[in-house]
C-alpha cells in the first residue's frame, strides 16, 4: 500500500511539473506576442488621421461609359424576343 502511494505521489509530481512547464511556455509566448503587438502599434500607425472637417471633398468619377440604346420603338415586334407569344 505504501509503495502504491509513493508511485501515485511521484506520478502527480511529474504531472504538476509538466503543467508548470506548459504554463511557463504559454506565459512566455503571450509576453512575446504582446511585446510584438505593442511594437507594431507604436511604429506602424504613425500616419496622422485627419478629422472629418479637414478631409478634402470627394470628387465625382465617371465609372462607366454612357451609350445610347439601339431600340426602335416604332415597330410592333420590339419585345418579341423576350415576351412569349400570347396567341
Amino acid at each position: 500500500m505504501q509503495n502504491q502511494r509513493t508511485i501515485h505521489i511521484q506520478t502527480l509530481t511529474v504531472a504538476v511539473c509538466r503543467a508548470q512547464d506548459t504554463a511557463r511556455a504559454l506565459e512566455e509566448t503571450l509576453a512575446r506576442n504582446l511585446a510584438k503587438a505593442e511594437r507594431e502599434n507604436a511604429t506602424v500607425y504613425l500616419q496622422r488621421i485627419l478629422p472629418g472637417g479637414e478631409l478634402p471633398p470627394v470628387a465625382g468619377a465617371l465609372l462607366v461609359k454612357p451609350i445610347a440604346p439601339h431600340l426602335d420603338a416604332s415597330g410592333e415586334g420590339l419585345f418579341t424576343s423576350v415576351i412569349p407569344d400570347n396567341r
